[in-house]
């Protein structure tokens, strides 16, 4: 699913700026009903690069989170209030010739300081993580006749990002996942109370990060990355 809030690296493929990145996670999740499913989150996010006395660091603000991939007609939406509610972080960022990203383990729909990754809805540790009042975090299966299921979920994750810079100017590179947990802690309908295996793709997973005007905003990513060419993912319609 998701995750997703990175950092960047090297003073060879990175200097300080602004700079648009995307992020693409595969995986596949076995689903009641629906059986093994190939998904894919594609995340859009605003990155800032600073010079400090310790070296780079990176400000980075995630503006979009969009699933794709259907089971049938059936789709999976990531809410605003989902995307709205993943922090803001600043984190150091590595050097050499090659780009390189540790982005730390980060928490969804519960708070870490109160306990270890929730398997019930009940548990401590759980709260409304988006703000949106339903616990943990929400996440909506679209599902004809049956109408939007919210699944309310927790996870943990943690992963890294290795690339180079190529001769257009595009930082590509491949996604190492660390750890990914994510347990469903309730849902809207009790036919989708259940914690599917969720197993992620690194065949499926890439990112790429490009350099953005300084003044551009959230809305300008999108068309960035869809100028730069894309064979589906940023020119498709959500």
């Amino acid at each position: 699913m998701i995750a997703l809030l990175l950092s960047l690296a090297t003073a060879g493929a990175v200097e300080p700026g602004r700079y648009g990145l995307e992020l693409v996670l595969g995986s596949d999740a076995d689903l009641p009903f629906l059986g093994r499913t190939p998904g894919t989150s594609r995340s859009w996010s605003l990155v800032d690069v600073l010079a400090t006395d310790a070296g780079l660091v990176q400000h980075h603000q995630t503006c979009a989170v969009r699933m794709e991939g259907r089971t049938g007609s059936t789709s999976v939406h990531i809410p605003p209030a989902f995307v709205a509610a993943l922090p803001r972080r600043v984190v150091p960022v590595a050097g050499g010739p090659q780009y390189r990203a540790d982005m730390g383990e980060d928490a969804v729909g519960y708070d870490p300081q109160r306990g270890a990754l929730p398997t019930a809805i009940d548990d401590g540790a759980v709260i409304d993580w988006d703000g949106d009042g339903a616990p943990a975090a929400t996440v909506e299966l679209h599902i004809p006749i049956l109408g939007v299921i919210r699944l309310f979920v927790a996870q943990r994750a943690h992963i890294r990002l290795a690339g180079e810079e190529g001769a257009d100017g595009i930082v590509r590179g491949g996604v190492e996942v660390v750890r990914f947990e994510q347990n469903t802690l309730g849902a809207s309908s009790a036919l989708f109370d259940h914690s599917p295996k969720v197993t992620p793709r690194a065949d499926r997973s890439s990112f790429r990060l490009i350099p953005m005007p300084a003044v551009a905003g959230c809305a300008a990513l999108r068309p960035a990355f869809c100028a730069r060419g894309d064979s589906v993912g940023a020119c498709a319609e959500d």
